[in-house]
């Protein structure tokens, strides 16, 4: 692997002066699905990544010691866009995490498989595609369920079973919700490594395939040089790099990959319209073990996590439920959140003590924001903007994921019997737990996540992408990532997304293999 980090421009003009048949733009998630793909099929092909940050951490930041927490979240993240909300001036969109692996350092690893419902957006070739790949994208993101977790760890036990079969048992209670599934993660070598429970991340799976690829940090890409429809050079932060016939993979997350689309290819006049993301209610809840019939171990500390695929007449949510029960929180609390699915989510240590005798809860609700068309990427010069707005639509959709999560908090998981309950309300002197729900203000958060929909592919002509996720009008730029998607959703997008990226990877190996 080669790095330029630290070294004089001697490397960069070897790096520039070299042959590649894919020059691969971010370090992320789908780059290194691509890349490992390839190399599957065609050990022998040349594959550049340039990446615009530097190294950071080794593994997810939930493997490492809690010290390193700070790294999580908007105050880790970079915003090379401005955002405005023409609604209401509260929502943005989270900005990226600018190092080698991306977000794949923070990420909390859930992977759901989408449902038809979700599928049936995409154009049927393409969900057919997805439908066959999913096993595969599960094998390299080494995608586990909660129950599968519990028989290799430990800790998802119980609490994990006791939690799934009463909300199977009460499905019908909640409108909207379809089924309890247990959370599907990713885990590091699929969970069967020495150091155990560790999320998926890319730096490990990069620095495996160290000696058959080459990585350029710190090189960001200010734009693509184009002949005709041909893309022949990249303008970085580090000189002009020509791309000499190579195929250009842009996998640097929706808004950045289409600012370099809208830059470069203005006459593709619906890129970096219809954004949609995903907006984020989060409660925290908790509920006294007397009231129910799955508590788990009294003394002992477990953990459960269920995912929620949920709909309305018109869009899609899903809700996402981590339970925790811990007879000693000060001794256990570093473990437990080291094993937890969301460790940014995860409840904290504040609201763990004290609540020996209780079921914690933190509660998720996420759904498709954006679906109405309104939202949209927009490109002027060197300026990037971002514009939002809330729909009827968005708001319909907000009130029912929030209406299910409620419904299963009050009348599924305490049964009806809610004078235990108790949630987490934040005041002007800290958090306590209160009889009371939070405020919509609390719970629904500002940051919108999973932004996509900005490339759409489709079949018809005035889609921005085709169905071999070559860009139209150009001959050899292709894109990854969730800006392919038709909408929104509901579904966590990383599973899918690395699926896309597997078949992208076998479609140029194999026209590159009949090429020969």
């Amino acid at each position: 692997m080669t790095s330029v980090l630290g070294s004089g421009s001697a490397e960069w003009e070897k790096i520039s002066a070299r042959r590649f048949d894919h020059v691969i733009v971010g370090s992320g998630i789908c780059s290194v699905a691509f890349a490992d793909a390839v190399l599957r099929h065609d050990p022998q092909a040349r594959i550049l990544i340039v990446e615009q940050g530097g190294f950071l951490l080794p593994e997810n930041l939930q493997g490492l010691d809690a010290a390193f927490a700070p790294l999580l979240g908007p105050a880790s993240e970079s915003y090379p866009w401005r955002t405005h909300d023409a609604s209401d001036g509260r929502l943005f969109v989270r900005g990226i995490l600018p190092y080698l692996g991306g977000k794949s350092l923070t990420w909390s690893g859930w992977c759901p498989r989408p449902t038809s419902a979700e599928l049936a957006w995409w154009p049927a070739g393409v969900a057919s595609t997805l439908g066959e790949r999913f096993a595969e994208a599960e094998s390299l993101l080494g995608v586990l369920d909660a129950n599968a977790i519990g028989t290799r760890f430990g800790w998802y036990g119980g609490l994990q079973h006791g939690l799934q079969a009463h909300c199977t048992d009460r499905m019908g209670v909640v409108p909207g919700l379809r089924s309890v599934e247990p959370a599907r993660l990713a885990l590091a070598d699929g969970g069967r490594g020495e150091l155990g429970f560790r999320k998926f991340a890319v730096p490990a799976l990069l620095f495996g395939l160290a000696d058959r690829i080459d990585i350029v940090p710190h090189c960001r890409v200010k734009s693509i040089e184009r002949r005709a429809g041909t893309a022949v050079a990249l303008r970085t932060t580090r000189g002009t790099l020509p791309l000499r016939g190579a195929n250009l993979i842009l996998a640097a997350g929706t808004i950045p990959s289409t600012a370099l689309v809208m830059g470069a290819f203005p006459e593709l006049t619906d890129a970096g319209r219809n954004l949609t993301a995903h907006s984020i209610t989060l409660v925290r809840a908790r509920i006294p073990v007397d009231e129910l019939p799955f508590a788990g171990s009294e003394n002992g500390a477990e953990l459960a996590a269920l995912h929620l695929p949920g709909a309305t007449s018109h869009s899609a949510f899903h809700l996402q439920i981590t339970g925790v029960r811990c007879g000693n929180p000060g001794l256990m609390y570093p473990v437990l959140r080291r094993h937890a699915p969301d460790c940014d989510a995860f409840v904290t240590a504040d609201q763990l003590a004290g609540s020996e005798r209780h079921v914690v809860l933190t509660c998720a609700a996420l759904g498709e924001h954006g679906s109405g068309g309104d939202c949209r990427v927009i490109v002027n010069g060197d300026h990037l903007r971002v514009e939002l707005s809330s729909s009827e639509l968005d708001r319909s959709t907000w009130d029912a994921m929030d209406t299910a999560l409620f419904g299963l908090v009050e009348d599924v998981l305490s049964s009806g019997r809610r004078s235990g309950l108790e949630y987490w309300v934040e005041g002007a002197l800290g958090g306590r737990w209160a009889r009371q729900r939070p405020s919509t203000a609390q719970c629904r958060l500002p940051g919108l996540v999973h932004e996509a929909s900005t490339l759409r592919m489709g079949e018809a002509a005035d889609s921005v992408v085709d169905l071999n996720y070559r860009l139209r009008g150009a001959t050899n730029v292709y894109i990854t990532g969730g800006a392919l998607w038709p909408t929104g959703s509901s579904a966590n997008p990383t599973l899918t997304m690395v699926a896309l990226a597997q078949d992208l990877a076998d479609r140029l190996t194999a026209s590159a293999s009949q090429a020969r």
